[in-house]
C-alpha cells in the first residue's frame, strides 16, 4: 500500500510539473509575441507561477526563449509540408503566404526576442528548410513559364522573406520592455500605417495584398483578385 501511495504521488508530481511546464511555453509565447525583452520576472508573473519554478524548469532566458523558437518552428514547417504539390507554384506560394501570415504576424516579436538570444545567424539558419522549399517553388515557376523573371530564385526567396517580415514588423509599434500590447490575431484588423490613416485591413486582407504583390514581381497575377492594398 505505502509503495502504491508513493508511486500514485509521484506521478501527481510529474503531472503537475509536466502542466507547469506547458503553462510556461504557452505563456512565454504569448508574452514574447508581444514584448520581445520580456524578463523571466514577467513572464513567471503572467503565467502565475513563481519565478524558482520558472528557473527550476528552464535555467536561463536563453533556455526558455530557444525552446519557444523551437515550437514556432515546428509549427511553421508543418505550414510548408501542408502545401499541395498537386498544385501549381503560384498557387503554393499564394497558399504559403495565406496560411503563414496569421502565424507570422503573431510571432514577429518572438522572432527578435530570439535573435537577440540565439543571434541572427542561428534563426536565419532554422527558417534553411522553408527557405529552400519556398526557392524551390519559385525555380518551378520559372521553368514551367508560370513566373516571368530574371531574377535568381535565391534572391527572390530571400525576397519573400524580407516582405513578410517587414510587413509584421510594420505592422505591429514594438512595446517597451515594461508592457505586453495585445496583438490582432486571424480575422481581426491588422495595425499600422493603415490604421494610423482610419482605416482597417483585416488579416485575410493583408494576406491578399502580400500574396499579389509577391506574386506580381514574380511577373504573375494573384490567384485570388479584389485585395484592396493598404
Amino acid at each position: 500500500m505505502a509503495t502504491a501511495s508513493r508511486n500514485s504521488r509521484t506521478r501527481a508530481v510529474r503531472g503537475d510539473a509536466q502542466r507547469n511546464r506547458e503553462r510556461i511555453l504557452q505563456t512565454s509565447r504569448m508574452v514574447l509575441s508581444r514584448n520581445p525583452c520580456a524578463t523571466m520576472a514577467m513572464i513567471a508573473e503572467k503565467a502565475g507561477i513563481g519565478r524558482v519554478t520558472l528557473y527550476g524548469h528552464f535555467p536561463s532566458r536563453k533556455d526558455l526563449v530557444t525552446e519557444v523558437f523551437a515550437v514556432h518552428m515546428r509549427e511553421a514547417e508543418q505550414l510548408v509540408t501542408s502545401i499541395d504539390p498537386q498544385q501549381s507554384p503560384p498557387e503554393q506560394i499564394a497558399h504559403l503566404i495565406r496560411t503563414a501570415w496569421p502565424l507570422m504576424a503573431e510571432v514577429d516579436s518572438l522572432i527578435a526576442a530570439a535573435e537577440a538570444e540565439l543571434g541572427t545567424e542561428h534563426v536565419h539558419g532554422e527558417h534553411g528548410r522553408i527557405l529552400e522549399f519556398v526557392q524551390g517553388v519559385i525555380a518551378a515557376g520559372i521553368d514551367d513559364g508560370s513566373f516571368r523573371t530574371t531574377q535568381s530564385p535565391t534572391w527572390l526567396a530571400q525576397s519573400f522573406f524580407a516582405l513578410m517580415h517587414g510587413t509584421a514588423a510594420a505592422g505591429r509599434a514594438r512595446a517597451g520592455c515594461d508592457e505586453i500590447p495585445e496583438i490582432p490575431v486571424s480575422g481581426q484588423p491588422w495595425p499600422g500605417d493603415s490604421q494610423r490613416r482610419g482605416l482597417e485591413l483585416p488579416a485575410e486582407t493583408v494576406a491578399n495584398n502580400l500574396a499579389e504583390t509577391f506574386l506580381a514581381a514574380l511577373g504573375h497575377a494573384a490567384t485570388q483578385p479584389g485585395s484592396t492594398a493598404p
